[in-house]
């Protein structure tokens, strides 16, 4: 079993990074009457499925504090991971025109489905949307065939079509969206 403590990335941050190792493996700093975050991480290779019990004891080191017992019920199930599909990305442009479809095949051979196309959606270099008259009139209709051009490099690279997810930003202020 591994400990993690959850910290502020910044000073005085309310965004916690829960990926942090307590110190020392156990050690967890609190004052008197301070609430920490706390994960924990085990593995359940060699238990058996169903229910466990466990108490995970809080040991204070100064004298005059008393032992916390919290419980902790486990619910081992048995799975075949061998049949679950993970989405997996990689947060990289490497999908803009030009790619070299090594680049993309890299991805696809480390089980990457999740395309990430490079930006929000309108911004210069993903503009998919029509544009409109002030009278409402369709000067010029959506146009897809970049989204399309990644999908299709990213089949061409041996990802089956109905893996193939598509994640991007759908505003961004920064762009005046």
């Amino acid at each position: 079993m591994q400990f993690f403590e959850a910290l502020p990335l910044i000073s005085g941050d309310r965004i916690l990074d829960p990926l942090l190792p307590l110190q020392m493996g156990t050690l967890l700093r609190a004052s008197a009457n301070e609430s920490k975050q706390i994960w924990l991480k085990f593995s359940s290779k060699d238990m058996r499925p169903g229910r466990q019990e466990f108490v995970i004891v809080l040991k204070p080191s100064y004298p005059g504090f008393k032992n916390i017992e919290v419980p902790l019920t486990v619910d081992v199930r048995k799975v075949d991971l061998g049949t679950i599909k993970v989405d997996a990305t990689n947060y990289t442009n490497i999908y803009r025109n030009g790619t070299h479809q090594n680049l993309v095949k890299a991805l696809v051979d480390k089980e990457n489905n999740i395309i990430y196309p490079g930006g929000a959606l309108g911004q210069a270099s993903m503009d998919i949307y029509p544009q409109i008259d002030k009278e409402g009139n369709v000067l010029k209709y959506s146009d897809y065939a970049l989204i399309d051009r990644f999908i299709d490099r990213t089949i061409k690279a041996g990802m089956p079509l109905e893996r193939i997810k598509l994640i991007c930003w759908l505003e961004l202020q920064s762009y005046g969206l």
